[in-house]
C-alpha cells in the first residue's frame, strides 16, 4: 500500500512534469511562429508594390484608343495615356496616305472586349481587343453601310515608367495565338488578366 501510493506520487509528478513540458514548448512553437507571419506578409506586400501596369489602366487604354469617329478622332482620348514619343508616332501613322484614304470609308470605332496579358517580370502587355466598325461604300454616306463589322487587334505594348505612372512607350502588331499557345507552355509567368 505504501509502494502504491508512492507510486502514484511518482506518476502524478511525472504527468504534471509531461503537462508543464507540453506548455511550454507549445507557448514557444506559438511565440516564434507569430514572429514568423509578419515576415510572410512583408513579402506578400512587397510582390503585390512590384506589379508595374495595372490591367485596368491597359483597358482604360484600350477603350480610348479603339473607340472613336473616325481616324484621329481619339487623340485626345488615347493621348494621356502615351508618351510623348508615342503619341506622335501614332499621329504619323494616321497622316499617312494609305491610312487617310481607306480611313473615309471605316467610321464608328466601338471598343467591345479585350484579353490582357501582364508580363510581371517587365512592363509588357499582351493584348487582343475586340472592337466593331461601320464600312461606308462612299465617304460620308451611311445609306448602304456594312455596321457593326467586328474586328480584333493584337498588340505587344511596351511601357515605360513617366513620374508615378506607366505610359505606352511601343506599339507592335503581334498574333497572339502563337504567343498564348508558347506562354502555356514556356513561360507560365504570363497571365491572363479578367
Amino acid at each position: 500500500m505504501y509502494l502504491d501510493r508512492q507510486t502514484k506520487v511518482i506518476y502524478g509528478m511525472v504527468a504534471t512534469g509531461v503537462i508543464v513540458l507540453l506548455l511550454i514548448t507549445g507557448s514557444l512553437a506559438y511565440h516564434f511562429g507569430k514572429q514568423a507571419t509578419p515576415q510572410t506578409t512583408s513579402q506578400v506586400t512587397k510582390q503585390t508594390k512590384t506589379e508595374t501596369v495595372k490591367p485596368a489602366d491597359v483597358r482604360a487604354f484600350l477603350k480610348a484608343y479603339t473607340t472613336k469617329k473616325k481616324d484621329g478622332d481619339n487623340r485626345r482620348d488615347y493621348r494621356p495615356f502615351m508618351t510623348p514619343e508615342m503619341y506622335q508616332e501614332e499621329v504619323s501613322k494616321e497622316k499617312e496616305p494609305d491610312r487617310k484614304q481607306f480611313g473615309a470609308f471605316m467610321v464608328d470605332y466601338k471598343y467591345q472586349d479585350s484579353d490582357i496579358y501582364i508580363n510581371p517580370e517587365k512592363p509588357e502587355v499582351l493584348v487582343k481587343v475586340d472592337y466593331t466598325l461601320t464600312y461606308l461604300r462612299k465617304p460620308d454616306q451611311y445609306e448602304d453601310a456594312q455596321k457593326g463589322i467586328k474586328n480584333t487587334l493584337q498588340l505587344k505594348l511596351t511601357y515605360a515608367k513617366k513620374g508615378n505612372r506607366y505610359l505606352v512607350d511601343r506599339m507592335e502588331p503581334v498574333t497572339l495565338e502563337d504567343v498564348t499557345a508558347a506562354s502555356n507552355q514556356e513561360t507560365p509567368e504570363i497571365a491572363r488578366m479578367p
